[in-house]
């Protein structure tokens, strides 16, 4: 399983890095299907996850599984 994962300092939430990151790196990693997962209550990144096209697969503990296909 491939998986993508970020991690930004709190100064830079919010500013949309996180996502136009992920956006660029999506261009150049074409293979799918690329997983990602993110801390339930991690709103800001799961919403980052869903701006990039990722669909939630599963809810595993303290996670929430996306993939993209």
């Amino acid at each position: 399983m491939r998986e993508v994962g970020y991690w930004l300092g709190k100064a830079y939430w919010g500013k949309g890095i996180a996502t136009h990151a992920l956006e660029l790196f999506l261009e150049i990693e074409t293979t799918r299907p690329l997983y990602a997962a993110a801390v339930k209550n991690n709103t800001g990144s799961i919403r980052v996850l869903e701006k990039c096209g990722f669909k939630f697969l599963k809810s595993a503990d303290e996670e929430v599984i996306y993939r993209l296909d």
